[in-house]
């Protein structure tokens, strides 16, 4: 398996894990609250479900492929990170409870999704690399899921002209 995918493995794995372990405790009953009893629990766990599905889908022996695949680890990290500290923002803002280490991890795991696989290359080898690849890297991946898109829409379109006639 990849070195890239191994990483996304490893930190949706964990991510997942700290779904399960406490996120809140109560400071006035002290009972720890896991993310999993809540909705906001279990979007991240759908989220890094699909990451550990966009790592085991394809060529393993290579990187996850442009377009869709890295935009939508792009976007499930990101989610997962805003979610996260929306929560944690909110328990210090709000004192029915604090932040408790999975919810913490959640958001370290869902930084790692964000920032670590760019910087492995097809080789395998993290590179450092410069924020103008960066971005030209996002731009050719979103340029290749429009083009997925449009191609997409076209099939729909001729289906239902047929079905039309």
């Amino acid at each position: 398996m990849h070195k890239q995918r191994i990483v996304l493995v490893t930190f949706a794995a964990i991510g997942l894990t700290s779904c399960f372990l406490p996120w809140t405790g109560g400071d006035l009953t002290g009972i720890d609250i896991s993310g999993n009893q809540f909705w906001w629990g279990w979007l991240s766990i759908l989220l890094f479900l699909s990451i550990l599905v966009i790592a085991f889908s394809g060529k393993r022996n290579s990187t996850i492929s442009t377009g869709a695949q890295r935009i939508a680890v792009f976007v499930a990290s990101g989610f997962i990170v805003l979610e996260t500290l929306a929560l944690i923002l909110i328990m210090a803002v709000f004192p029915f409870g604090t932040a408790q280490y999975g919810l913490y991890l959640a958001l370290l795991t869902g930084l790692a999704l964000l920032v670590v696989p760019p910087f492995v290359d097809k080789q395998g080898n993290f590179t450092a690399r410069s924020g103008s690849d960066l971005l030209d890297e996002f731009g050719s991946n979103a340029d290749k899921m429009e083009k997925q898109i449009d191609h997409f829409s076209e099939k729909v379109r001729e289906d239902q002209d047929r079905a039309d006639r």
